[in-house]
């Protein structure tokens, strides 16, 4: 497709801003495409592909103009020696700023960028460069979230065209997309855009098991397709009987996801539950819980198989009911139950607020988006006090990257922690003090070891003393988190110096 045809495309995702908008637009177009001006990528593709590309998909989710104009500009100021000051200048300030943030991230790993003909110019070790990005990319986030979203949209349409990278280079930018890129657009909820990242990297870091898996892969996905068929049929009967309004889709388990799983069950495609799974897309929440009743009265459900995200969501914003059951001929099969904005938020997660009108009324504010993160103020403190690269990057492994386990509180508050977290991780979770008045705690209602392994779901109390013992130094052997790791060496170094 031509560069005019790219860009005219844009124009019109573009449908929902006003006409002076679009005629901002329309001068940002034209700039960018100055720029790059005879530029090429590594797959002989015109560069401002690239950008306009990333434009497209932020202007698909109704991101504000800001947003996209930094989009199209975002590799002007690296690649085109274009000052910071000109494009604030041209497009205001607010544009340069997520520009300047898109570009810092760029300078932790090189001074040009891979998918250029340029030279590049390494500056740090694979390790330190990977934790100084995650560093870098979650102080980043506690600005301004868009030059995160920027980057990640980035990072995907780069993976699409790695084929025509110097091969030396290839492994090494799928490790980071797998390694960084992927777990962060999961914690930001961006669900689809996780699952493509982890597909784009999965053949170059597994080249020896991809070709044989994939075939496997799609023919057991085909089975179970024409099996959830069936399903389908009978779900959709269910459904107009009880006249409710409801889109019925299948949901395929992406390849990695499921090659990950399939690790787990010794190869064994059919202990994948949710290989396919159907969705069952309503009109508000109520419905929900009323179309599960009428699920499991069809399906005999499994126990300890039903898992209620909506009255507890996932610390990432994913809402919705998941149900595991016994179909036709005793076969396994998940179905999802949610209503159509929960849908759209477990697809795109952080990008989804843009949707709304509301948002656009409201205009965009960084400190009302991260409100719903909380996670983002806690890593970014952590990112500023811990100086030691190595612990850093232990800390970003366990609490960030990690597989998470979501706990709660006897009043019903979420804690999320990484997967073999101690009540003393949760103790310091909760706050400091609790961690340092800590004697004991009950785990589901019943006395259990401080250094006992917590499982998902259950519900912690900790049980205190008005007067502080204080932590003991055989605890830093088996927490997990380095919020209390911190807490335990800061108390020690005061009290038992």
């Amino acid at each position: 497709m031509s560069i005019e045809q790219e860009a005219q495309n844009l124009i019109e995702l573009c449908n929902h801003l006003n006409e002076k908008e679009l005629l901002k637009l329309n001068k940002t177009i034209k700039y960018a495409i100055q720029a790059h001006q005879g530029q090429k990528r590594f797959s002989g593709d015109p560069y401002i592909i690239h950008p306009l590309k990333i434009a497209q998909y932020l202007a698909s989710k109704k991101f504000d103009l800001i947003t996209v104009q930094a989009a199209l500009l975002h590799d002007t100021y690296e690649d085109c020696g274009i000052s910071l000051n000109e494009i604030n200048k041209l497009f205001g300030k607010s544009v340069a700023q997520i520009v300047s943030g898109v570009s810092k991230l760029g300078e932790i790993r090189f001074r040009k960028n891979w998918f250029s003909n340029e030279e590049i110019v390494i500056k740090l070790t694979n390790f330190e460069r990977q934790s100084e990005t995650i560093k870098k990319m979650i102080l980043a986030m506690s600005k301004d979230i868009r030059v995160i979203i920027i980057k990640l949209i980035d990072r995907a349409h780069n993976m699409e065209t790695l084929q025509f990278v110097p091969k030396e280079k290839q492994y090494r930018i799928a490790k980071e997309t797998m390694d960084v890129f992927a777990p962060i657009a999961d914690r930001l909820g961006m669900g689809e855009l996780k699952s493509k990242l982890q597909n784009l990297a999965f053949p170059y870091l597994y080249k020896d098991e991809y070709t044989s898996f994939i075939k496997l892969y799609e023919k057991a996905t085909k089975n179970r397709e024409n099996y959830c068929l069936r399903i389908h049929k009978s779900l959709l009967k269910l459904i107009i009987k009880n006249s409710l309004n409801a889109k019925i889709e299948a949901r395929i388990k992406s390849a990695y996801s499921t090659y990950t799983k399939l690790n787990r069950h010794d190869g064994n495609f059919e202990k994948v539950s949710d290989l396919v799974a159907l969705r069952i897309i309503v009109e508000n929440e109520d419905v929900c819980y009323q179309v599960m009743g009428l699920v499991h009265k069809l399906y005999r459900p499994i126990p300890n198989k039903i898992k209620d995200y909506i009255s507890q969501p996932k610390p990432n914003g994913y809402q919705s009911l998941h149900t595991t059951v016994f179909g036709p001929n005793s076969q396994i099969l998940e179905i999802q139950i949610r209503t159509k904005e929960m849908d759209r938020q477990a697809k795109f997660g952080i990008a989804s607020h843009w949707h709304y009108k509301e948002f656009s009324k409201q205009g965009f504010s960084n400190r009302r988006i991260t409100k719903t993160i909380p996670w983002i103020k806690e890593m970014a403190k952590w990112s500023r006090m811990i100086e030691d690269i190595d612990e850093f990057s232990l800390s970003m492994k366990t609490d960030f990257f990690s597989d998470r386990i979501f706990v709660f509180t006897p009043k019903g508050d979420v804690k999320d922690l990484p997967i073999d977290s101690s009540p003393i991780d949760f103790a310091f979770s909760v706050h400091s003090e609790v961690g340092y008045s800590m004697i004991g705690a009950k785990v589901n209602g019943k006395i259990a070891q401080i250094s006992s392994t917590l499982n998902n779901s259950d519900i912690v109390e900790i049980l205190t003393t008005k007067k502080p013992l204080g932590p003991k130094r055989d605890w830093l052997n088996f927490v997990k988190t380095y919020n209390a790791r911190y807490h335990i060496k800061k108390y020690l170094k005061k009290y038992q110096a």
